[in-house]
């Protein structure tokens, strides 16, 4: 199946951009001019509420397309922010890409089914994130990132993972080496193979 970057890129050339730790992508309220891919690196994107506090709504890595919704809005509803020591993204035209998608629907009928794919994603994690179990919400968002060969491929750092599954990264910790006592699962230095 193909990642957004592929789709998007069928219809038009992209931009590379390369940002460091800490670099903002684009601020809540900005004008939507591009839409993004992230290429490598960890973009997370952040909404500040009305009573001030920051909310991460999402931890974009490799292929995931940053603030979908956007493409149909003229600003942006949160920031985007570098996670990670740096980070490469596609940039796509927004309004370019819009009368692009309008020409080829085949095109736009696999976005509309990428992103409902990350929206049936979302929801699981909404899910799992609802388990009291830290133990079993950790098993269960493993087996969701798992691959065919039940290996969880780490993009994020196990602080981001717990961040992610509403989780202290203390008691990610201790229950990720629960886990590994239990046999459940094995660690390894770029993935988590379940057992």
């Amino acid at each position: 199946m193909d990642d957004s970057a592929a789709i998007l890129q069928r219809l038009m050339p992209d931009k590379k951009r390369l940002l460091q730790k800490g670099d903002y992508l684009f601020h809540q309220g900005d004008h939507v001019e591009y839409m993004y891919v992230v290429r490598q690196g960890v973009v997370k994107l952040v909404r500040h509420s009305i009573d001030g506090n920051d909310i991460i709504l999402q931890l974009a890595v490799s292929k995931d397309m940053i603030a979908e919704a956007s493409l149909f809005s003229d600003r942006y509803h949160c920031s985007a922010i570098v996670q990670s020591q740096s980070a490469e993204l596609s940039c796509f035209d927004r309004k370019s890409l819009l009368i692009a998608l309008k020409r080829e629907p085949d095109t736009m009928m696999e976005l509309v089914e990428l992103f409902a794919r990350r929206i049936r994603h979302l929801r699981a994690l909404l899910e799992i994130k609802n388990i009291r179990s830290a133990k079993q919400r950790m098993y269960c968002y493993f087996q969701l990132e798992a691959d065919g060969g039940h290996e969880v491929h780490l993009q994020l750092s196990y602080k981001d993972m717990a961040y992610q599954l509403g989780l202290a990264h203390e008691t990610f910790y201790r229950n990720l080496k629960c886990l590994e006592n239990e046999g459940k699962l094995i660690r390894k230095a770029s993935s988590i193979q379940l057992l």
